[in-house]
């Protein structure tokens, strides 16, 4: 059987979800296919025949769409476009069809969404197609029976990462994608899932409760069986690196010892990664400089600690910070930081304390996003219930930090996009004074 899996984006990103659910179903004999739709606006004439092409020349017998929920306007287009030509079953997947699958069983034209992991659903899914023998009892999948939905429950995550076959880099032109990554280009490596965190603006928290198995939602895969992973792409890609991009690589001391100690040996490209202020400690930071490490990222987010506490729940304090940028430059590491901007209940002093401890710890880079809330998150759904969100805005949005799409209580437009623009270090980095003081000045003006 074959299945075309179909990705709407705002700009080119290697999709592991896909890769993972194209490798599993390959390695049990079916056949896939992947098409990137970059789109600004709507579904245009390009990307329709792209669509039409790809269908006609592989000849799929389901169609699978990725759906986050920046992207679900473009997805239930793709949906209308496909049944309007086809009368081709279409399966709706990601986190937005996770965390808030009404809303997306509930467009005409999505036939089956399937909720977390996607792997076993779909191997099932496929070989009942093949059988021609439909099955509507299926664990993580909803389907539409007439007018009935089949709403069936979770099945318990993959405890044993390393029974996944690796990613698949072959459903389209990998080195192409390496070649136009940057300068130095950077293999993308995945070693666990889940995050044993409860940040209120992230989905990891809502991922975890959903799944009866919910104390083994963080799983890591051997350090083995990821040192073999990037043996295979070297024998085939050309690049000087390896991006890990697990949301904290620095977890558990033990196996980040022993990953320095192999990849070091084995591997010896450098690479960068994820941490957490609180386990950045010296010792570790030596390793992962040892071993090769370029750059780690660290998520400041707020440099208000009332905010960062009590709003998104990240028991960090300034000082953890502090002390976690200076053991990774103490040894020689770059260190990038992320940010967020114009969260609920912050001020023109939160702000301020963000771009403070910025400026305290200096990074080599700074990330500054506007916050965007996500559905099915506590900070999200808080925001929804508040009817903060501006639904015009929230329709025009396709990508995270252009602009809130909120109506702040605290905070104007142009006071976020203004806090965002200096904390980036555009506005510090330009030289531009007078912009500089135009930052600030809107940060400082009385309201009327």
């Amino acid at each position: 059987m074959k299945i075309l899996f179909v990705m709407p984006l705002s700009y080119p990103v290697y999709p592991f979800q896909v890769a993972s659910l194209s490798s599993f179903l390959k390695a049990n004999g079916h056949e896939t296919a992947y098409l990137e739709l970059i789109l600004k606006e709507n579904l245009d004439r390009k990307n329709k025949q792209k669509i039409t092409q790809k269908i006609n020349n592989f000849k799929p017998d389901l169609t699978g769409i990725s759906s986050y929920q920046l992207t679900f306007d473009w997805v239930k287009q793709i949906c209308r476009f496909i049944k309007s030509k086809y009368n081709l079953p279409i399966i709706v997947g990601g986190y937005h069809t996770t965390l808030a699958p009404e809303e997306v069983i509930h467009h005409p034209a999505v036939d089956i969404i399937c909720r977390g992991e996607g792997e076993y659903p779909l191997l099932e899914l496929m070989n009942s197609l093949k059988k021609k023998k439909p099955k509507y009892d299926i664990k993580n999948l909803w389907f539409k029976k007439g007018k009935k939905i089949i709403r069936n429950e979770i099945r318990p995550l993959i405890e044993n990462l390393d029974s996944l076959p690796f990613m698949d880099r072959e459903m389209f032109d990998y080195q192409k994608h390496l070649d136009e990554s940057g300068e130095k280009r950077y293999l993308a490596v995945m070693g666990s899932r889940g995050c044993p965190f409860n940040c209120s603006n992230c989905s990891n928290h809502a991922l975890r409760l959903i799944y009866p198995n919910k104390s083994k939602y963080v799983r890591l895969r051997s350090v083995d069986n990821i040192i073999k992973e990037i043996k295979k792409a070297l024998k085939k890609y050309s690049f000087e690196g390896v991006s890990f991009e697990d949301d904290t690589f620095t977890l558990y001391e033990n196996w980040v010892g022993e990953f320095c100690q192999k990849y070091k040996k084995e591997i010896g490209l450098d690479f960068y990664c994820n941490a957490r202020p609180e386990n950045a400690n010296l010792k570790m930071m030596r390793q992962l400089k040892k071993a090769g490490c370029e750059y780690i990222s660290i998520g400041i987010e707020s440099g208000d600690e009332n905010i960062r506490k009590k709003i998104l729940r990240r028991q960090i304090t300034n000082y953890q910070i502090k002390q976690a940028f200076k053991n990774a430059k103490k040894v020689g590491l770059k260190v990038r930081s992320f940010n967020m901007v114009g969260l609920p209940y912050e001020t023109r002093f939160s702000l301020l304390k963000t771009i403070y401890l910025n400026f305290l710890v200096a990074p080599y880079q700074v990330q500054t996003t506007i916050y965007y809330p996500f559905k099915g998150t506590d900070l999200g759904d808080l925001c929804y219930q508040k009817k903060w969100v501006n639904k015009a805005r929230e329709k025009k949005t396709k990508v995270l930090s252009n602009d809130s799409i909120l109506d702040h209580p605290n905070l104007t437009r142009l006071e976020i996009k203004a806090a965002k623009w200096i904390n980036s270090g555009m506005g510090l980095r330009s030289g531009n004074l007078s912009l500089i003081k135009m930052g600030f000045k809107t940060l400082f003006k009385k309201q009327g």
